[in-house]
């Protein structure tokens, strides 16, 4: 019995050894898997800051927070996800989708505990690169793109009831393109607004006068000027010089669309802006806002809405794939030049031309 029990003892020494030694390398293992997994996050917004630089559009995801008739939870982080999740925000960059062991990987990812405030979401955008950009003539787009329900409208026009609580993104664009040529000490500037409804393929003037006969204003017709900026003839074009002006008469557009409800459309709200610094050097560029209409099969869209927003993902992966080839070929003559982007396909894509390509960051 005695050697039995001295045995034991010596076991449950070793035991509490092998134990300490298991610990120390499993807190080691865990060090070494953060230090990793900061590293990895790191290298993502390295590639995705090269994307940019490169000319791939900039892809911000706000996840919205479940609503209480969703039933059940369908947004997780790690750690707390369950089986029966729908989609996992594994960190700043990238989102998890456990049922198709599948992860995306985009510029930032805003979960639903984060601050989702429009000016949070302009910052996660790059809205300053983006004011900056126009004012050194390029031009910068921002559109939202999702399904139906997810909160395009609200991010990017802001609350329509209580005008007292704070804009959507469009406004703090127009608020900060303001104070940035004030601070660069922009001497003489012209921008010129226009804002329409793209419904079946018809485009609506929003600036029209909404008590007129209900073919005023409206148009069908897209051209393209021998330097590709988006043209549409009889569309009404209206010059401001004041930050109040501006947000007051893109209010007013989306007022007149909701006086009209035509259905479900897209809507695009684009500023020309020429300016000259104190050097005299010109510089022109478009700032656009495009507010896409989502797909949601119950909501029994007409065709037009699921293909032209086909069209314009189509456009935005022919665009990426070109910006990438670019980036690691040299020389003329490369397949890239021959890239067709197939803008034609659609009457919005072919809106968004000078949007999305060429002169352009989105």
């Amino acid at each position: 019995v005695m050697m039995l029990r001295e045995r034991l003892e010596e076991a449950e020494g070793k035991f509490a050894a092998v134990q300490g030694e298991l610990d120390q390398k499993t807190n080691t293992l865990k060090t070494v898997a953060d230090e990793y997994n900061k590293a990895q996050l790191l290298k993502k917004k390295y590639q995705n800051t090269l994307s940019e630089l490169r000319g791939c559009p900039k892809v911000v995801v706000k996840v919205r927070d479940p609503c209480h008739y969703d039933g059940i939870k369908q947004i997780s982080r790690p750690g707390t996800r369950h089986d029966w999740g729908a989609i996992c925000v594994a960190d700043s960059c990238t989102i998890n989708v456990p049922s198709k062991s599948k992860s995306f990987v985009f510029d930032s990812v805003i979960a639903p505990e984060d601050p989702q405030s429009p000016y949070d979401i302009y910052k996660a955008a790059g809205g300053e690169g983006m004011i900056r950009d126009v004012l050194q003539g390029i031009n910068s787009t921002l559109f939202t793109y999702g399904q139906s329900g997810s909160g395009k409208t609200y991010t990017m026009m802001g609350p329509q009831v209580d005008r007292d609580q704070v804009g959507g993104l469009v406004d703090i664009f127009i608020t900060h393109l303001f104070s940035e040529m004030e601070k660069n000490d922009v001497d003489c500037f012209t921008i010129k607004a226009q804002m329409l409804e793209l419904v079946n393929d018809a485009i609506y003037d929003l600036f029209a006068d909404p008590s007129q006969s209900p073919d005023h204003g409206v148009f069908y017709e897209v051209l393209r000027d021998d330097k590709g900026r988006v043209h549409i003839p009889g569309l009404q074009q209206v010059s401001v010089n004041k930050s109040q002006q501006l947000s007051q008469l893109f209010h007013w557009g989306l007022k007149t669309k909701e006086k009209k409800r035509r259905g479900r459309g897209h809507v695009i709200f684009s500023c020309s802006v020429e300016n000259y610094n104190k050097k005299g050097d010109f510089r022109r560029a478009k700032l656009a806002f495009a507010d896409i209409t989502g797909c949601s099969a119950g909501l029994g869209e007409e065709p037009w809405i699921a293909k032209s927003n086909q069209a314009v993902g189509d456009v935005i992966s022919v665009l990426s794939s070109a910006a990438q080839q670019r980036s690691g070929q040299q020389g003329g003559g490369s397949q890239v030049s021959r890239n067709h982007v197939p803008y034609r396909n659609s009457k919005l894509t072919m809106l968004l031309s000078d949007a999305l390509g060429g002169n352009c960051k989105t």
